[in-house]
């Protein structure tokens, strides 16, 4: 286990007398998706918001900023599905619905299946597009992303990802991830086989860098710290509770370091 999945946990489970450790890891997963998509949705998830930091004191509330910073951290060194990877390292897949999430070594040994066929399109279009269906904590879109750092590619202004996924949960671990990783992609909660949709929400990125308009007028632009440009973003919008938590862990340092 690395220092930064070790540390997760420990704050995911500081807790863990009081409250059961799937508790918070969906209220945190909750919580900062809702930060992140607010200030593009006019802030029309803040009561939902307001009522998973009731739950817990205020002592108890400065952990998940800590936990952001973390995530941050993680991400920017590697990216990987590294909230798949505490859920499953937590064994929160037999307490949460018998869940279990795609390892990573299939992922990325399905993602460069199918990345040849996606680089040579790229020679002769502009972007390309990707669905998931199911996808879960979004390991294989993930995967994807970074053959495409690997190749030289920049991943928001040649893909757009479709994900999608039966649990609420999933579909927030995809988007907080997406998010952060500055892919531009919808996000839905819902059913695919009964092709039913509970909520539909676009990452930061697709609206920052107006996507669709950027990629017909210049689609070799470089974007290269999509994380500090979402979380800066996010410092300026502080009257609004929910923003409070990006704002601290900004700040947030991972002490046992």
């Amino acid at each position: 286990m690395n220092q930064y999945l070790a540390e997760f946990n420990r704050l995911l489970n500081q807790y863990g007398y009081k409250y059961h450790t799937i508790e918070v890891f969906r209220d945190f997963c909750r919580a900062v998706a809702i930060s992140l998509s607010s200030p593009f949705y006019n802030y029309q998830f803040e009561d939902e918001y307001k009522s998973i930091m009731l739950r817990y004191d205020k002592k108890e509330q400065g952990i998940f900023p800590r936990m952001l910073a973390v995530l941050v951290q993680a991400l920017e060194k590697d990216p990987h599905d590294f909230l798949g990877e505490s859920f499953m390292s937590n064994d929160l897949g037999s307490s949460y619905k018998g869940q279990f999430f795609t390892p990573l070594s299939i992922s990325e040994l399905t993602a460069a299946m199918s990345a040849s066929d996606l680089i040579q399109h790229l020679e002769q279009k502009e972007y390309v597009t990707l669905s998931e269906p199911a996808c879960g904590s979004g390991s294989m879109i993930i995967a994807l992303i970074k053959i495409f750092i690997e190749n030289g590619l920049n991943h928001s202004c040649q893909l757009y990802v479709e994900a999608k996924d039966i649990d609420a949960l999933c579909a927030d671990m995809t988007y907080i991830q997406l998010s952060l990783l500055g892919v531009s992609a919808t996000v839905i909660w819902g059913d695919t086989l009964n092709c039913t949709t509970n909520r539909a929400i676009q990452t930061p990125i697709f609206f920052i860098e107006r996507w669709t308009k950027r990629l017909k007028s210049n689609p070799d632009k470089h974007h290269p710290d999509f994380m500090k440009t979402i979380l800066d973003l996010m410092k300026g919008v502080g009257e609004h509770s929910n923003n409070a938590l990006i704002a601290e862990s900004s700040c947030s340092k991972i002490e046992s370091f």
